[in-house]
C-alpha cells in the first residue's frame, strides 16, 4: 500500500518544521504533492516514492525529509538569480518534468509540452542542486530560448557519450531500455542522434515511454501483443512507485521523427516481487 499523497503533505511539514523551525511552511493551494517552504516550491513526490519503497519506519521518512529540504536551504547551494549565463552554459541540460509542475511554477518556466502529463524544460545542474530556468532569466541574461536548448542539447551529447546503449531481446521482441542514473535518462529520447540509433535497430517508427525521469525504453512497433503487454505492465508500476514519475502512457515516434502519445491502456500493473520485465 503506497502513502496517500494528501495524508503524506502533512506529516512532511510537520516533520520539516520540527526540524527547521525558522522555515515559514505551507500547503500550495493547487498541487497536492507540493509545499512552499519560504515561498519556494518544493515537490514532495520524490520523498514519497522513496519513503514507499523503504520500509516505512518514522526514521525513514525523517531521515528523507531532512536529507531533501537540508540540500534546498543549504547556504552552499547557488541562487539562479545570481547566476549569469557564462556560469550556467556548460551546466544547461534539457529536461522532462511532470506538466503540473509547470502548471504550478511561481514563475514562468521555459518548457514546452510532450504530453498532457510530461513538458520539457531546462536545467541548470550544480554539484549540490539543479534548478530549473525561467523566462525571466532569458530576460536577464538576453538570450534566446532556442539558443539555450541548443547548448543543452550539445551538454546532453557530450554526457551521453559515455552512457551504453545495448539491445536486448530477440526476434522482433527487442529493446533498448537506458537506465544510467545521471537524471538524464528520459529526456535522452529527444537526442537525434539517439534517434537515429533506434531507428536503425528497432525501425524508423517505433515504442518507448519514460514512466521516470531515470528509465527510458524503447521496443518495436511490430513486437508481439504479449511483449507489448508486459512491457506497458510494468510502465504503470514504474511510474507509481519509483521517484521522479512522469507518465504511464506508451509513446510513438513515426519516421519523420515526430512523437505522439497513444490511447493508455487498461493494464494492470504486476506484483511488486514481479521479476520479469525488462527493466528490473
Amino acid at each position: 500500500m503506497t502513502e496517500d499523497p494528501e495524508a503524506f503533505r502533512p506529516r512532511v511539514i510537520k516533520l520539516a518544521q520540527d526540524l527547521y523551525p525558522n522555515l515559514t511552511l505551507a500547503e500550495h493551494p493547487e498541487a497536492i504533492d507540493v509545499v512552499l517552504a519560504d515561498e519556494q516550491q518544493v515537490s514532495l513526490q520524490n520523498i514519497r516514492a522513496n519513503y514507499n519503497l523503504s520500509e516505512r519506519p518514522d526514521d525513514d521518512l525523517r531521515f528523507l525529509v531532512e536529507r531533501h529540504f537540508g540540500q534546498l536551504l543549504s547556504p552552499s547551494i547557488p541562487k539562479i538569480e545570481d547566476l549569469t549565463y557564462d556560469s550556467v552554459q556548460d551546466k544547461l541540460y534539457p529536461q522532462v518534468m511532470p506538466a503540473e509542475y509547470v502548471e504550478s511554477a511561481p514563475l514562468r518556466l521555459i518548457s514546452f509540452p510532450l504530453s498532457n502529463e510530461v513538458s520539457v524544460g531546462l536545467v541548470a545542474d550544480f554539484p549540490e542542486t539543479y534548478m530549473y530556468l525561467r523566462e525571466v532569466d532569458l530576460q536577464r541574461w538576453d538570450v534566446a530560448a532556442d539558443d539555450l536548448f541548443d547548448q543543452a542539447q550539445k551538454n546532453l551529447e557530450e554526457l551521453t557519450q559515455s552512457v551504453q546503449l545495448q539491445l536486448a531481446g530477440a526476434d522482433k521482441d527487442v529493446f533498448v531500455a537506458v537506465a544510467s542514473g545521471d537524471g538524464y535518462d528520459a529526456v535522452r529520447i529527444l537526442m537525434p542522434t539517439f534517434q537515429a540509433f533506434l531507428a536503425q535497430h528497432l525501425g524508423e517508427t517505433f515504442r518507448f515511454a519514460i514512466p521516470n525521469r531515470d528509465f527510458l525504453i524503447c521496443w518495436r512497433l511490430d513486437c508481439e501483443d504479449s511483449f507489448h503487454q508486459q512491457i506497458s505492465s510494468q510502465i504503470v508500476a514504474d511510474s507509481s512507485e519509483r521517484p521522479y514519475p512522469l507518465s504511464s502512457s506508451v509513446f510513438v515516434r513515426n519516421s519523420e521523427g515526430n512523437i505522439h502519445e497513444q490511447v493508455p491502456m487498461n493494464i494492470t500493473p504486476p506484483p511488486r516481487d514481479d521479476q520479469s520485465s525488462p527493466s528490473d
